[in-house]
């Protein structure tokens, strides 16, 4: 009942209903003119902001993967402390081994850019003003830049969500519907551990401590939109934008490959 009630209120929450009156206008001479009129739209259902049951956090979370299943491309913006990342990715699916291929811009590494292309098995990376413009390496785990600037990428991935969120799931609550960015939202909130959201977090999972402040909003049909953690001093934001958009993500051309200047 809930979920349904949370759909409703979400979609309703900027929606007008315009309905067309069978009540004509006939004027002096007789010519009959038909009208619209406005009619209000329908008032909100009720939406109880509380706890969420085990029930409903993994029927939310279900709801989630399949949203994800349906609009497979989306754009996400993430900050996190110094370090940015702006890109589009291509979902594959909710196995381990599969998980979104992306294009991206990645900033906060010491003085670097890095532009990366990012696969299932394979990362390759451009960096700003130590390579020429469309020319990728293929990162190597060796690399400690390299190394840690792919594994920053699994804060671009919406696949580690519905995983993030099931582990989160004993303090959830509902806090109500919002507004972003001119949309309806369903908020969500949680104190969990740091454990729940490390793979979110990825490698600054090592340095971080103390309860994770966990944030969630999702859209009318449970595609997220905006993710906040606040770990102590440390915040994560990721917004998730143009779901469905066309994607194209390609690998480099093998003449477009060179050698790491990172030595």
């Amino acid at each position: 009942m809930r979920r349904a009630l949370l759909s409703v209120a979400a979609t309703a929450l900027f929606t007008a209903c315009q309905a067309s009156s069978d009540v004509p206008i006939i004027d002096s001479n007789g010519v009959v003119t038909p009208t619209e009129t406005s009619t209000p739209a329908p008032p909100t259902p009720p939406v109880t902001p509380g706890p969420l049951t085990k029930a409903e956090v993994d029927d939310l979370a279900m709801r989630m993967t399949e949203a994800l299943e349906q609009a497979r491309t989306g754009h996400a913006t993430v900050a996190m402390g110094a370090i940015s990342l702006d890109g589009d990715f291509r979902y594959l699916g909710a196995a381990p081994e599969a998980r979104s291929e992306m294009s991206a811009t990645m900033g906060g590494f010491g003085p670097y850019t890095f532009h990366v292309i990012a696969f299932a098995d394979r990362v390759y990376l451009s960096l700003d003003g130590l390579m020429p413009a469309g020319k990728y390496f293929k990162s190597e785990s060796s690399d400690p830049v390299a190394g840690s600037a792919s594994s920053q990428l699994v804060k671009l991935d919406p696949n580690v969500l519905p995983t993030t969120l099931r582990d989160a799931a004993s303090k959830l609550r509902l806090v109500g519907v919002e507004d972003l960015y001119g949309e309806p939202v369903v908020h969500y909130r949680s104190q969990t551990s740091l454990a729940a959201v490390a793979e979110l977090l990825g490698d600054d999972a090592a340095a971080a401590s103390g309860v994770v402040a966990y944030d969630l909003w999702l859209d009318p049909d449970a595609l997220v939109r905006k993710v906040e953690l606040k770990v102590g001093k440390t915040y994560f934001t990721a917004e998730y934008s143009d779901w469905g958009k066309q994607v194209r993500i390609r690998e480099p051309r093998p003449r477009d490959l060179v050698a790491s200047p990172l030595g």
